[in-house]
């Protein structure tokens, strides 16, 4: 079984961060207010708000890319794929710098890759993704390609549109991860609230 795994709100959970870090940046989203969406709607109000989301984003993705967390379940779930013989693989659309940094301050690459490490997600044996098998595109056709190029049975992504494009592969089984229980349902993907379900639904 060879699954592959998008990153951003997939693996990784920015929800916290983006609040916190708009207060760090001096722009207190109200009280109350959580997740991206919250504080994207909120700081896009702001006088320059779309300069600031700009910048905000890339401080999320880049240099305060620790204060993300592990989606929960996650764990859990490579210990189950590991146990299962499965091969894994992250593709992630991801650009090297963030449009907020002009000055191509922080490599959003190495700062997604780094947090794996951190996180001991990246392992080249036992329940983990082998360095290797971490790829980056700067498109989401690039992406698809990808994911038919390795040849992926199953895909687990957060975007509808990344399993719409015409590119990606119709023999890969898709698999949405919907947390906030917003994203239409489609008879061409199996969609899940969490990674628990995940599990359950793969390897049951």
């Amino acid at each position: 079984m060879r699954i592959g795994i998008d990153f951003d709100n997939t693996l990784i959970d920015y929800d916290d961060s983006f609040v916190q870090v708009a207060r760090e940046l001096g722009w207190p989203p109200p009280p109350g207010s959580s997740g991206k969406n919250a504080v994207r709607e909120f700081v896009r109000g702001l006088e320059e708000g779309e300069n600031k989301w700009r910048r905000l984003q890339a401080a999320v993705y880049g240099p305060r890319i620790g204060h993300a967390r592990l989606r929960d379940g996650v764990r859990p779930f490579l210990e189950q794929a590991a146990s299962r013989g499965a091969t894994l693989f992250v593709v992630s659309h991801k650009t090297r710098f963030a449009a907020g940094d002009p000055d191509q301050l922080c490599d959003l690459r190495q700062a997604a890759a780094a947090w794996l490490w951190q996180q001991g997600l990246l392992a080249p044996a036992g329940p983990g993704i082998p360095p290797e098998h971490l790829f980056f595109s700067m498109t989401r056709e690039d992406k698809v390609a990808r994911v038919a190029q390795l040849r992926c049975d199953i895909f687990i992504d957060d975007l509808p549109e990344v399993f719409t494009d015409p590119g990606f592969p119709p023999t890969t089984r898709r698999i949405l991860l919907d947390p906030w229980g917003d994203l239409p349902t489609d008879p061409a993907w199996e969609r899940c609230p969490d990674w628990q379900a995940i599990t359950r639904l793969l390897f049951a």
